[in-house]
């Protein structure tokens, strides 16, 4: 009996000792769930003043930052991610989206061109779905301007271009519901910029 108790005292001991490199990544998870975006932010900043090389919390503050509308420290920090994890499906998806989000088609087209995930291959359907829609408004929308120039009436090259921005918020629209599903249906630490390691903390 005795035995036990000091078993259980050990666990108890070990799992005190790892709070302290959890807590800033935790709490942040939880503001983020909480729609507490600039709360999160503080707390995954702090984190990563720690670990300065954590991957996973990059994409993180990332998400918090696309969330809270800073779309250009979102990309930063997606940039970032990626460049410590080369083509990892989370902060590719999420820096495509921002990409949209702050109208720059060719650079969202460009990052997903490649995109690849195993583990979601709804996500990965739904991107080179979306990526044929927002091809095909471009090249109508390049054709019109192209066309102006020469004859086109007015209305016409302003329809092109109203199409491409509504494919393009579409897109996002998709995109992001079928992440949503996929995670749903089988959630990781993954979904969330974990890699997947079962470990829970960033």
């Amino acid at each position: 009996m005795q035995k036990r108790n000091y078993a259980i005292v050990g666990i108890i001991i070990l799992l005190l000792a790892c709070l302290p490199g959890c807590t800033a990544t935790m709490r942040a998870d939880t503001r983020l769930e909480q729609k507490n975006y600039r709360s999160a932010i503080e707390l995954y900043s702090e984190d990563l003043t720690q670990n300065p090389g954590d991957f996973r919390v990059r994409s993180k503050l990332g998400f918090a930052y696309f969330k809270a509308g800073m779309l250009d420290n979102a990309a930063a920090e997606f940039e970032s991610a990626l460049r410590m994890k080369p083509g990892y499906p989370f902060p590719t998806l999420y820096l495509g989206v921002t990409c949209l989000k702050q109208k720059k088609l060719s650079q969202a087209m460009a990052i997903w061109k490649n995109y690849k995930d195993s583990k979601r291959p709804l996500v990965e359907k739904e991107i080179r779905r979306q990526l044929t829609l927002l091809r095909t408004a471009r090249d109508k929308d390049r054709a019109f301007k192209k066309a102006g120039q020469i004859s086109a009436p007015n209305s016409s090259k302003k329809n092109a271009a109203q199409q491409l921005a509504i494919q393009m918020d579409e897109s996002i629209r998709k995109i992001e519901a079928a992440w949503e599903k996929a995670k749903s249906a089988a959630p990781t630490v993954e979904d969330n910029g974990g890699d997947g390691d079962g470990d829970g903390c960033g």
